[in-house]
């Protein structure tokens, strides 16, 4: 019976060895998740390389809260055009993550996604698969598509003429900018614009989904 016992008490402190050590991996490893608010927008940032989580998140703060007093812009570059006076909130939510993201690059973080309110920024992978992110009916919630997305962005617009349109670009700032630009525009107008634009856009409005034709190699 005492060897029993002894035996018992050996494998209990073995598994609880192995819990500790897994425990201290798993905390190494975490995932950097945190949200910022911006006006009206909460904004989730994921990062999946290991950071100085005090000193990033702070660093995020002061850039969002910057901008969040920022009331317009003097000069938007926007490809080969020049923006003035630029009051669009958007715009400016888009220069405020164009800007987390310039900071990211110089600490040498390359691996995360940044969502507000399906506006969305994506950097390298962190494992076998790209960022899956769901377009939904603004309605019914039901989901419409999911597109797959690595070191790209993608804007949601709500509040134009349709129920809802996407537009997927390899840049933050010029892919808000071509989303505001069209989101009044018949599809076809739009897709004229945003082949233009080096980008690709998604329409559903009365339950029917129009889309560039490229789009359709970002669905899964």
């Amino acid at each position: 019976m005492k060897f029993i016992i002894e035996k018992r008490n050996y494998i209990i402190l073995f598994l609880i060895v192995i819990l500790v050590l897994w425990l201290g991996v798993m905390k190494k490893n975490r995932v950097f998740l945190k949200s910022f608010n911006f006006n009206d927008k909460t904004i989730t940032v994921a990062i999946y390389d290991k950071v100085d989580t005090k000193k990033v998140s702070n660093r995020i703060y002061k850039i969002y809260n910057k901008y969040e007093k920022t009331k317009y812009l003097d000069e938007v570059s926007y490809g080969s055009e020049s923006l003035f006076g630029v009051e669009d909130e958007n715009i400016i939510f888009s220069f405020a993550t164009n800007d987390v993201l310039d900071y990211l690059k110089g600490e040498k973080i390359e691996k995360y996604i940044i969502n507000a309110d399906g506006n969305v920024v994506t950097g390298k992978r962190y494992g076998m698969n790209k960022y899956n992110i769901s377009i939904s009916d603004p309605n019914s919630g039901e989901i419409l598509k999911i597109v797959s997305l690595e070191n790209q962005s993608m804007v949601t617009v709500n509040d134009g003429i349709y129920d809802t349109m996407v537009v997927i670009g390899n840049n933050i700032v010029e892919t808000t900018i071509t989303a505001q630009n069209i989101k009044n525009s018949n599809t076809k107008e739009g897709k004229d614009y945003v082949l233009k634009h080096d980008s690709n856009a998604f329409w559903y409005i009365n339950k029917e989904i129009f889309m560039t034709e490229n789009f359709k190699n970002y669905i899964v």
